[in-house]
């Protein structure tokens, strides 16, 4: 096989277990423009190769090394698949660092911030989209994949499957509950999405349509409204409200705790009044 058909076997083998389409037509774009940028076979390509051309693209493309840091984990997946499947008999991705990245901690929405969003909702899909990803923190992908038969509507309970295929249980509050019900009585149509546009023919929402509605609504706000700043919100309500860390960490579905950590960064004012509040209140007692 050349390089190409390589490719062609692994991203199928991405499409079986169960990446989406355009996660892996971002695997097929980073992989192939890094394969046709040699002239001989993945055989002779060497770890020498490999950092070559990541650091050449980084100067040519100019790239954080957040983005660099993701192209490697790509061009590393593939050739892992290659060497497991005894297409290759070293892996020459063993020997590659990993890329130094910044810590960036991620801003959710403040309580005073959450008022006027949903104050500012214009329908009452856009309110149950809003409650919905701040109560559950899904990511938007995973929200638009569901269906309405998919939730528990007595328990506030969904199940989704994440990145890396993982199965895990979501949650919902009461209020998100009570404004998914109130959405889908207004609705006259048939399909089974749990959110579907608003003109005909109805569809499953995308996660441009999701993105664009939300945008919409922060530019009324004038705040900068994007699904994954309620994921992030969610978790740092839940860890300020006493939630272990652990359990947020499932909840958001992190294979990896550290995640998390960063993720979901408390302010450091309220780590000193909690501080103060453990410390000093048990010494006062």
């Amino acid at each position: 096989m050349n390089n190409l058909e390589y490719l062609s076997k692994y991203l199928s083998t991405l499409e079986l277990e169960g990446y989406s389409s355009k996660t892996i037509k971002i695997y097929k774009i980073i992989i192939q423009n890094f394969l046709s940028s040699f002239s001989k076979p993945i055989s002779e390509i060497t770890t020498s190769d490999i950092r070559s051309y990541l650091s050449n693209y980084k100067t040519i493309h100019n790239i954080s090394n957040v983005t660099l840091s993701n192209y490697q984990h790509y061009i590393s997946s593939f050739f892992n698949w290659v060497t497991k499947e005894g297409y290759l008999s070293q892996n020459p991705c063993l020997n590659l660092r990993p890329i130094k990245t910044p810590k960036v901690i991620k801003d959710g929405f403040t309580e005073q911030e959450m008022a006027i969003i949903r104050k500012n909702c214009c329908n009452i899909r856009q309110k149950a989209l809003v409650e919905t990803l701040y109560s559950s923190g899904l990511r938007v992908s995973e929200l638009v994949s569901l269906n309405k038969e998919d939730i528990n509507w007595d328990r506030g309970i969904t199940k989704v499957v994440g990145k890396g295929n993982k199965e895990r249980d979501v949650y919902f509050s009461d209020d998100a509950i009570k404004l998914l019900k109130e959405y889908l009585q207004t609705r006259e149509d048939n399909n089974e999405a749990l959110f579907v546009t608003l003109i005909k023919p109805i569809k499953r929402m995308t996660i441009d349509a999701v993105e664009n509605s939300l945008r919409a609504l922060g530019g009324r706000c004038g705040i900068h409204v994007h699904p994954h700043r309620f994921r992030h919100t969610c978790a740092t309500v839940l860890l300020e409200r006493g939630m272990p860390i652990q359990d947020v960490s499932e909840i958001l579905g992190h294979s990896k705790l550290e995640t998390t950590m960063i993720y979901c960064t408390l302010n450091k004012k309220k780590i000193m009044d909690k501080y103060n509040e453990c410390m000093n209140g048990a010494r006062a007692k």
